[in-house]
């Protein structure tokens, strides 16, 4: 049986960062989790509001998805649960704030 024979699961991500947060931070942060069944993780949006207000730290907005398949079975909700909750504390962890509600996980 290939990849094809169970179904791919796409999540995304809705973070504001620090301009001092780089995409190659976040791709080594969220790689370093070891998620085996992460099959794929890229930046969909990526938004800068030239409108901030003077003396306010430089920020953008990041969408981000990532693909997530076993590759002997269907992913379990659990699992994939467990999976989004490790990728919101490393994109926490490294000065994210979500830009929707925790409980959407």
């Amino acid at each position: 049986m290939g990849d094809a024979d169970f179904p791919a699961v796409v999540r995304d991500f809705s973070f504001q960062f620090p301009d001092s947060v780089h995409w190659g931070q976040i791709e080594s942060a969220l790689n370093s989790l070891g998620i085996a069944e992460m099959r794929s993780l890229k930046p969909l949006e990526i938004f800068r509001d030239k409108k901030l207000a003077a003396g306010t730290e430089s920020q953008y907005s990041m969408l981000l998805q990532a693909v997530f398949q076993a590759q002997d079975r269907t992913l379990k909700l659990e699992e994939l649960q467990g999976c989004a909750q490790r990728i919101f504390a490393a994109l926490v962890r490294l000065g994210g704030q979500p830009r929707f509600p925790v409980d959407l996980l």
